[in-house]
C-alpha cells in the first residue's frame, strides 16, 4: 500500500526491471512491457479497509494472469490531484463512488533518443495499411449497400460503381490529424475537398494492398466482387430503409476506428520523440520550483494526458488488432487486462489473411471461451470484444468445426493450427 509520494521511486524501481526485458524482448524499444505493467488502484483514506470488495473477481484474475503485481494509492482527491498522476473528471467522478484502477505505463525515453529526424514505427506503417486497405474495401461496401438502396426504394437497378462510397466515408469517417500528403494535404483547396481527396488517396493505396491481404484473391476486381455478392445476398433480407442507412454507417464506422488509431500513434510516436530529446536536456534546466509536482522530469502535463488516455475502448483496440496485426497495447495500456482478447484478435486477423496460425493451449482454452462453449464470469468484463472475436471466428470455419478442432488439439495436448 503506497502514499502517491512514494509512487515515483515504485515506478523507477520497476523502470530497472523493464530495460533488461525491453532489451531482450521483440518489441519497440521504448514500449512497456505487458507484464510489467503496473495496475494501480486509488482509493480515498475512508475505503482503506475494505477497498477490495468493490474489484470485480474477474479483474483479480486477470491481473494475476498477466502481471502478478499491483498498487494501491491511499490518499484524498486534493491530494492526487497535486501529483503527475491526476484523475479526469470521468476518473473522478468514479473515484468518490468507489476505488478507480488505472494502468500506470512508463515512456523508455533514453533508448529512443538519437540525433536527427522521427522514423515512422512499425505500429504506424501497419495501422496506415490497415487503414487503407479498410477504406477500399468500405467503399466497395457502401457503394453496393447504397446501390441496393436505391434499387428497393428508389431508381430501379443501379451499378454500383468505383468511389461510390467515398462520400458516405467522408461523412461518417473523416478524423483531423491523420497525416496526409499530395492533393490532401493541399491548403489551397477547400477543406470539402481535401477530405475527399485523402479517402480517394487512402482507397488507391488500398486496392493496391488487396490481392495481399485476403485469401484466394488474384486481382483487386476478385474483392470488389467478393464484397459485392456478399452484401447482395445480406440485402436479399426484408430491410428497411432504416436498416441500410445503419448499415452504411456501421461500415464507415470500421474506417474511422482506424482513423482514429492512425492519428494518435502518430501523434504518440511524435511526443515520444520529442520526450526523448527533452529527457537529454534536463541536466542543463536550471533548479525546479520544489512545488511543482512536474518540475523534475521531462513529461509536460500534455503529454501526461496524452499518453494516459483512455479514449480508446476495449473493443476499438481489439478491431485495431484483427485488421493491422499490431499489439494494441502500443497504441494505449489502459485495457491492458484484455491481452489474452488482444492475442487472440491478432491471430484471428492472420488466419483471415490466409496466414499459418497456431493457438497455443492456453489461447485454445481463451477460444472455447469466446466461442460459448465454456461458461465463465469472465465473460463480464469484454463481452462486446467475445461478441466481435466469435463472429471474426466464424467467419473462418463453422461452429461445429471450431468445436471438433478444439477438442482435438486439447486431447492431443498440441497447438490448433489454421492453414491456407
Amino acid at each position: 500500500m503506497s502514499e502517491p509520494s512514494k509512487l515515483p521511486e515504485l515506478i523507477e524501481n520497476l523502470a530497472n526491471t523493464c530495460r533488461v526485458e525491453i532489451n531482450a524482448a521483440d518489441r519497440p524499444a521504448d514500449a512497456f512491457p505487458v507484464n510489467l505493467v503496473l495496475p494501480a488502484f486509488f482509493v480515498r483514506p475512508d475505503r482503506k479497509t475494505d477497498w477490495h470488495r468493490d474489484i470485480p473477481v474477474e479483474v483479480w484474475g486477470r491481473i494475476n494472469r498477466l502481471i502478478g503485481r499491483y498498487a494501491v494509492v491511499v490518499d484524498s482527491e486534493a491530494a492526487i490531484q497535486q501529483t503527475p498522476f491526476a484523475l479526469s473528471h470521468a476518473e473522478l467522478r468514479q473515484f468518490r463512488q468507489r476505488p478507480i484502477l488505472r494502468v500506470l505505463s512508463l515512456v523508455n525515453t533514453w533508448l529512443t533518443r538519437k540525433r536527427g529526424g522521427r522514423t515512422k514505427r512499425e505500429v504506424e506503417i501497419a495501422i496506415r495499411a490497415a487503414l487503407e486497405f479498410e477504406t477500399f474495401r468500405r467503399d466497395v461496401e457502401i457503394g453496393t449497400l447504397i446501390s441496393c438502396m436505391q434499387e428497393r426504394y428508389g431508381a430501379g437497378p443501379v451499378r454500383a460503381t468505383k468511389g461510390a462510397g467515398i462520400n458516405e466515408l467522408v461523412r461518417h469517417a473523416w478524423l483531423a490529424c491523420v497525416p496526409t500528403k499530395g492533393a490532401a494535404a493541399n491548403r489551397s483547396l477547400s477543406e470539402a475537398d481535401r477530405r475527399l481527396e485523402l479517402f480517394e488517396t487512402l482507397r488507391s493505396e488500398g486496392e493496391k494492398l488487396a490481392v495481399s491481404r485476403l485469401p484466394g484473391i488474384s486481382r483487386p476486381t476478385d474483392v470488389e466482387s467478393a464484397v459485392i455478392a456478399q452484401i447482395r445476398r445480406l440485402a436479399e433480407l426484408p430491410w428497411t430503409k432504416s436498416d441500410f442507412e445503419t448499415a452504411i454507417a456501421r461500415a464507415a464506422g470500421w474506417v474511422r476506428i482506424l482513423m482514429k488509431a492512425c492519428a494518435h500513434i502518430t501523434l504518440l510516436a511524435q511526443e515520444k520523440h520529442k520526450l526523448s530529446k527533452s529527457a537529454g536536456d534536463r541536466q542543463n534546466r536550471p533548479v525546479a520550483d520544489v512545488n511543482d509536482s512536474f518540475a523534475n522530469e521531462p513529461m509536460s502535463k500534455r503529454q501526461h494526458a496524452l499518453f494516459a488516455s483512455a479514449e480508446f475502448s476495449a473493443f476499438e483496440l481489439a478491431f485495431i488488432a484483427t485488421a493491422a496485426d499490431v499489439d494494441p497495447n502500443l497504441i494505449s495500456a489502459n485495457h491492458v487486462l484484455a491481452t489474452p482478447e488482444f492475442r487472440l484478435a491478432r491471430k484471428l486477423g492472420r488466419a483471415g489473411r490466409n496466414h499459418m496460425t497456431a493457438f497455443a493451449t492456453e489461447e485454445i482454452e481463451d477460444l472455447r471461451l469466446v466461442l460459448g462453449e465454456a461458461g465463465c464470469a469472465e465473460n463480464a468484463m469484454y463481452k462486446d470484444v467475445h461478441r466481435y472475436l466469435a463472429q471474426c471466428a466464424l467467419e473462418l470455419l463453422p461452429f461445429n468445426e471450431w468445436g471438433q478442432r478444439i477438442d482435438d488439439a486439447q486431447a492431443r495436448k498440441r497447438e490448433l493450427v489454421l492453414s491456407d
